[in-house]
């Protein structure tokens, strides 16, 4: 918490990826590329939950392993023309609904862009 306000990352990673078979679970440095969202994530002070919205089983997998919690995404928003916002917009709505958490805050990290300030 941060202003009495909590802070919470998603992070969407689609298994099936055309022009990059498996491109977010790919090693780079020894590490998938979904971990440096991830341990980006955990190293803000701020950041209070981290999920990653997949509906890949490896995805699942490794996030878990590096400290998120996982959302199981639906079908009919993990295919090659959905934008990353109606994973977000899931990911939140179950966040709220189905979890019974409060979300006031949205740090929307992308698994392709590792690169993060420090």
């Amino acid at each position: 918490m941060y202003k009495n306000k909590k802070y919470t990352v998603i992070i969407p990673a689609r298994a099936g990826s055309k022009g990059i078979k498996n491109k977010n679970i790919i090693k780079i440095n020894k590490h998938p590329l979904i971990s440096y969202s991830i341990v980006a994530a955990k190293k803000s002070k701020f950041v209070d939950d981290i999920y990653v919205s997949t509906d890949g089983k490896k995805i699942s997998e490794i996030s878990k392993k590096y400290g998120a919690m996982v959302i199981k995404r639906p079908k009919n928003i993990s295919d090659n023309i959905t934008m990353p916002d109606s994973a977000v917009t899931f990911t939140v709505e179950y966040i709220i609904n189905q979890l019974g958490q409060k979300v006031d805050n949205i740090i929307f990290l992308q698994p392709t862009s590792p690169l993060r300030c420090h």
